[in-house]
């Protein structure tokens, strides 16, 4: 290797992948590039989490670390996650009627574009259904909210992205 040259990524002892210029996990370098990360989504509306039950099922909890609430979010290309309930091995969606469902396997659907507004907390906007500005969202009541009916600023479509603690 020349001296110009410098890996993108360094191995440690223990195997972890580091990223050179980044100084961190190259799988969780949020924004700019693929991550994936175990995360619950605390959902502004009340302080629901998300959950993803096996039956298909998407509804709101307050219980913390919830094994239905543990969600997998992956960064397949900046801006754009898919959201996968762990324990139900199933994929967050928004399907042409607004209808929020998990589906089994991962499809145009799944995918949303995530965003950081200015309050700190992160939208889900369907990536499918950018046009009609669908987002996910839960109600006060802790069910899903009719993609069709959410808009931006409401508070049953902002979610902080929260660490899984035991």
């Amino acid at each position: 290797m020349s001296e110009l040259e410098v890996p993108a990524t360094i191995v440690d002892e223990m195997g972890n992948v580091y990223d050179v210029l980044l100084g961190k996990d190259p799988e969780s370098n949020l924004g700019f590039g693929k991550y994936k990360d175990m995360k619950q989504l605390y959902c502004r509306n009340k302080g629901y989490h998300v959950q993803i039950m096996p039956d298909g099922r998407i509804t709101g909890t307050k219980e913390n670390n919830d094994p239905y609430a543990m969600l997998e979010i992956f960064s397949p290309e900046p801006g754009v996650v898919t959201i996968r309930g762990v324990e139900a091995d199933r994929f967050l969606a928004i399907d042409e009627s607004g209808r929020l469902y998990s589906s089994d396997v991962l499809n145009d659907e799944c995918y949303f574009l995530e965003t950081l507004e200015a309050n700190r907390y992160n939208t889900y906007r369907s990536q499918k259904y950018a046009q009609q500005n669908w987002y996910m969202g839960i109600t006060k009541r802790g069910e899903p909210k009719l993609a069709s009916r959410t808009k931006r600023g409401q508070k049953a479509v902002q979610f902080l992205p929260r660490e899984i603690t035991s």
